[in-house]
Order: C-alpha cells, then sequence, then structure tokens
C-alpha cells in the first residue's frame, strides 16, 4: 500500500480547503437566488429540493474539508429541508427560513 506521509496529506487538505473556499461564494449565492424565488411556484418542491442538494454536498465536503461549523449548519438545513419536503405541501416561509439561517453561517465563509 503506497501511505503519503501525514504532512503531505494535511497540506493536500489545505489546498483542498482553499480550492472549495475560493468557489464556494458560487453555491452561496444559489442559495441566495433559490431562497429569494421559493414561492414564486406556489408549492415549490423543485427549489426546495436544489436548495436541499447543495446544502447536502456542502455539508459533505466543508465536514470532509474540517469545516466544522459550516458543515453542521449545512446538515441542519438539509435535515430541515427534508422534514419539509415530506409534507403534503411545501412549507414556503418555513424553507426560506432553513436557507436562511444557514445562509448566516455561509456568510463568514464567503470571500470578496
Amino acid at each position: 500500500m503506497n501511505e503519503a506521509a501525514p504532512g503531505t496529506l494535511v497540506a493536500a487538505i489545505d489546498r483542498l480547503r482553499i480550492r472549495f473556499l475560493d468557489q464556494y461564494n458560487a453555491q452561496h449565492a444559489q442559495l441566495i437566488q433559490l431562497g429569494l424565488q421559493l414561492g414564486e411556484a406556489g408549492d415549490d418542491r423543485d427549489r426546495t429540493q436544489q436548495a436541499k442538494h447543495i446544502l447536502h454536498r456542502v455539508a459533505g465536503t466543508a465536514g470532509t474539508l474540517g469545516l466544522k461549523r459550516l458543515g453542521q449548519a449545512a446538515t441542519r438545513g438539509e435535515e430541515r429541508l427534508h422534514q419539509i419536503l415530506g409534507q403534503d405541501s411545501i412549507d414556503n416561509n418555513a424553507a426560506r427560513r432553513a436557507i436562511v439561517a444557514f445562509l448566516e453561517v455561509s456568510a463568514d465563509f464567503v470571500t470578496a
């Protein structure tokens, strides 16, 4: 088995973290847009599902890269949207609140 030296692995994770954060602004902006659009189509299951999918990806990536606070916030948002999607009709206001709660944490990770 080819094992990388611990320092090499840490450096690689650091590079991945930097690259993730450099590209993260687009995901943050997409969630803002989805939150603003919620309710335009009545029962907005598609937009809520899109937001849940983004939060799922952020939760996994952030957790893997050691961005614990971002990952935990994304997990909470994803779980809340999962609950909302399980209802007969989408509560757009509740979905928007879940997205906004995540975005409040997420804003600390957005670069100017």
